[in-house]
């Protein structure tokens, strides 16, 4: 995993996408976080994304561990994120193995609200 400290303008991006968060308050905030539960910057940027007042549909992404995440890349890591305002009802939310049609090396997250 990159060291974010060296990498500014991957901070500044993170730091983007929060104060759109702030400003637009999106219901679905849905994207590869490249945070697959490690204790590193990206881990912390994603829990504070989470501290918005946003959670995965089955739990807090914010507190999952490794061991008990489902993989959304090929090679096993959980690194996508279909993340919900705490409010809000989610009716189904999926991850998606079979579609990858050699597209991608993520698989597709379907949410329905």
């Amino acid at each position: 995993m990159t060291d974010l400290n060296k990498r500014p303008d991957t901070v500044n991006l993170w730091n983007e996408v929060k104060q759109y968060i702030k400003v637009y308050s999106p219901d679905i905030i849905i994207g590869d976080f490249n945070s697959d539960c490690e204790e590193n910057l990206q881990w912390k940027k994603l829990k504070e994304i989470c501290n918005l007042g946003y959670g995965e549909p089955w739990g807090k992404s914010a507190t999952r561990t490794k061991e008990h995440t489902p993989p959304t890349f090929i090679q096993g890591s959980h690194l996508d994120y279909a993340l919900i305002k705490n409010k809000m009802e989610c009716k189904a939310y999926d991850i998606d193995k079979k579609s990858t049609n050699g597209l991608s090396d993520h698989y597709s997250l379907v949410i329905e609200i």
